[in-house]
């Protein structure tokens, strides 16, 4: 039982280069020439592809459903808008009733809106901003100025002007 004892005859020399038979029954063949590549064992390739895989399949998937979701926040967005304008008007409009329902309010309405007097009070109109008295007295100039003063008269004195000069041939 020597230091050879229990070796096959290819495998002698164990030590020194590796015979032509053990090359050829590992399926390597050397040339002088060719370099020796490095072993393909690269641990963290595969992983990697296996991530990038499941991030494309779960791009696909998500992808088709937030353009909707973006839609459907932007809709939420202007109806929360909306909805806070609609709450200021109606803040605004119980205001206003609030203001209605005192009656000081709506005697100061009637005196300036419809120039209302209380009895025995007296209310001065100023027909023009000079202060000066017109002097033409003519109805169809008077109603033809009437009709250009720019808005300054209320409604219903343009309707009186316009039904006194409706009846009128001339004018």
């Amino acid at each position: 039982c020597g230091p050879g004892a229990g070796r096959t005859p290819s495998s002698r020399g164990a030590g020194t280069a590796p015979s032509a038979a053990t090359s050829a029954a590992r399926g390597v063949t050397r040339t002088a020439t060719a370099p020796r590549r490095p072993p393909r064992n690269h641990p963290v390739v595969r992983p990697t592809t296996m991530l990038a895989g499941v991030l494309v399949v779960l791009a696909l998937t998500v992808v088709p459903m937030l353009r909707p979701w973006i839609a459907q926040r932007q809709e939420l967005a202007a109806q929360q808008q909306e909805v806070s304008d609609l709450r200021r008007s109606v803040a605004e409009l119980t205001a206003e009733r609030d203001r209605w329902k005192d009656p000081a309010y709506v005697k100061a309405q009637a005196g300036e809106r419809l120039n209302f007097v209380m009895p025995g009070q007296t209310r001065y109109t100023l027909l023009d901003d000079e202060g000066a008295a017109s002097t033409d007295r003519d109805p169809r100039t008077s109603a033809a100025a009437a009709a250009t003063d720019g808005g300054r008269r209320p409604w219903y004195g343009a309707i009186w002007e316009s039904a006194r000069t409706a009846g009128r041939e001339d004018g």
